[in-house]
């Protein structure tokens, strides 16, 4: 699936809604620039994130200087990735 390129801003929010397939397979990358500093992360990855998503199925993403931080509640929060 590509849901083609956005220009997010500070604060702004981007999601989309995916089912996972009968195998498990679906991913989701996400590329995200900081000044000059550029990462590619999977933004959803079935075999990572069918189970960690919380019983609502919703993994929340916040990207900040210094690093993508992943929730399953939109409350506590942990650092996934760095730059």
């Amino acid at each position: 699936m590509d849901l083609g390129g956005r220009a997010l801003q500070e604060h702004d929010d981007f999601s989309w809604t995916m089912r996972p397939n009968l195998w498990s397979s679906n991913q989701m990358k996400c590329t995200m620039k900081w000044d000059n500093t550029r990462k590619s992360f999977d933004a959803f990855k079935a075999s990572r994130d069918a189970n960690r998503c919380g019983p609502h199925r919703i993994c929340y993403w916040r990207v900040t200087q210094d690093g993508f931080y992943f929730s399953n509640d939109d409350v506590n929060w942990r650092k996934d990735f760095l730059w």
